[in-house]
């Protein structure tokens, strides 16, 4: 999966009006190859309702690139990685309000 906006178009995942969460993005174990990227991209008020991944961007055994690019406001992790989820962060990237925290401890990078 890519996701590659630019500086002057970024990528926009958010919630929907009157819904306060919405579920994340997964790079799940089948989409581990090394061009899943998501750089330019705004990533707000995910997280929620999501079976196994507890991230508005999860990594199950997958490799991801982020770069550039901002996760707010999650009802848990910014970006969670299990079972050797592999994430690789770029420069320019911003965190805030993700209640468990931005990055899950278990994420290598």
């Amino acid at each position: 999966i890519q996701a590659v906006g630019t500086p002057q178009q970024r990528i926009v995942f958010t919630r929907v009006p009157g819904v306060p969460y919405w579920g994340g993005v997964n790079f799940a174990v089948y989409n581990n190859g090394t061009d899943n990227r998501f750089e330019y991209v705004d990533m707000s008020y995910g997280g929620d309702n999501q079976a196994l991944a507890f991230g508005m961007l999860s990594v199950d055994m997958a490799q991801v690139y982020v770069a550039h690019s901002s996760l707010r406001n999650s009802a848990r992790w910014g970006i969670d990685c299990y079972r050797a989820g592999y994430l690789v962060l770029g420069p320019g990237n911003s965190f805030a309000g993700n209640s468990f925290g931005d990055i899950r401890p278990a994420c290598s990078n």
